[in-house]
């Protein structure tokens, strides 16, 4: 599993590269707490309120400025508590870069990858306070979001992304808002 690995953040409770790239991120109000396991203090819980701030930033490292094809994959818990509509996982320069992020409504959530500003949403709701692992595999233009190892969707996305900002998981980077509520763990990064 380390051929193409860019980054992989293991999310015990704090934001240590755990891929030896030494991507190492500033987590601000974050909170460690139980995996998909059990196992206490294995994942990483931000608060998904605006005005708490709780999310990591990582700068602006070169390795993750992606434009040819990517893979994401992270173990999720989305919080029905989180009060923002678009919570980021993931998010490096906004809507100008790439992104994975939730999208909210009627009390389930649904997954979507941006890059370059186009992207795919998956169209089934998924339950909130649960894990689910999801996985984005972007060849060329075209991007799939797999939850639970299944393909949810298929489309395409932007040819390019633009990078003017910073990484941040846990919220919209360069932005205040976008705030994720509830619980990521072993995030991984492939190119």
């Amino acid at each position: 599993l380390q051929r193409g690995l860019v980054s992989f953040w293991p999310m015990d409770g704090n934001a240590r590269d755990g891929g030896g790239r030494g991507l190492d991120g500033s987590p601000v109000f974050m909170f460690a707490g139980a995996n998909r396991l059990g196992g206490v203090g294995k994942a990483s819980v931000f608060l998904g309120v605006q005005s708490s701030d709780s999310f990591v930033d990582y700068g602006s490292p070169t390795d993750l400025k992606l434009q040819g094809d990517l893979s994401i994959g992270a173990w999720l818990r989305a919080a029905s508590s989180g009060n923002d509509p678009s919570p980021r996982v993931l998010s490096y320069s906004g809507s100008g870069g790439w992104e994975l992020l939730g999208v909210k409504s009627a009390g389930k959530i649904n997954y979507q990858f941006l890059f370059g500003g186009s992207g795919v949403t998956t169209s089934v709701g998924y339950t909130m306070d649960e894990w689910h692992h999801v996985c984005v595999v972007k060849s060329g233009t075209v991007a799939k979001v797999y939850v639970d190892g299944v393909l949810a969707v298929s489309g395409s996305v932007g040819g390019s992304s633009s990078y003017t900002g910073s990484l941040n998981m846990g919220r919209k980077a360069d932005a205040a808002d976008g705030d994720w509520g509830g619980s990521i763990d072993d995030v991984a990064v492939y190119s």
